[in-house]
Formats: structure tokens, C-alpha cells, sequence
């Protein structure tokens, strides 16, 4: 997935889940946190999220989404 506009735009599809109550580490190839990104914002009131990817330089990366309940998901992207 690449980003467009510095945002990075995905479906989290989870029964019962909402933006803020997700937590999120972004880590580069090398499985190092990335800090200074903003929390997801919601695009249309839905599950379709966006995260302002303007401050990772180009490379590969790894968003790691974890709920309340502990649960891990995993989405790979690029940011040229």
C-alpha cells in the first residue's frame, strides 16, 4: 500500500471497533517504533481510517493496529 497526499488511507474492518479505541505502532523494516505520528483520523463517520504519514521519510514500514482486546493486526506500506 502506498500512501497518496502524505495520508495513508485503510479499512479496519472489526465489529464493534471505533478510531479511539485503537491503539497503533508504526515501525520501519527494522521493527523500530516511529514517533511523532498523529492519532487515525475517521473519513466519513465509518471504518475507513486515515493516518498523516508526512513526518516517515521514504522507506518500508509496518502499521501494527492493537484493540482493547489485545488483538494484533498488521498493514505494510510504502512512502516514496
Amino acid at each position: 500500500l502506498v500512501p497518496t497526499d502524505d495520508v495513508l488511507r485503510f479499512e479496519f474492518n472489526e465489529e464493534y471497533a471505533l478510531a479511539g479505541n485503537l491503539n497503533y505502532v508504526v515501525r520501519d523494516f527494522k521493527g523500530q517504533p516511529q514517533a511523532g505520528l498523529a492519532d487515525f483520523t475517521e473519513e466519513f463517520g465509518d471504518n475507513r481510517l486515515l493516518l498523516d504519514v508526512s513526518t516517515l521519510s521514504a522507506g518500508v514500514y509496518i502499521l501494527e493496529i492493537i484493540n482493547d482486546k489485545g488483538e494484533n493486526w498488521f498493514l505494510r506500506f510504502k512512502v516514496q
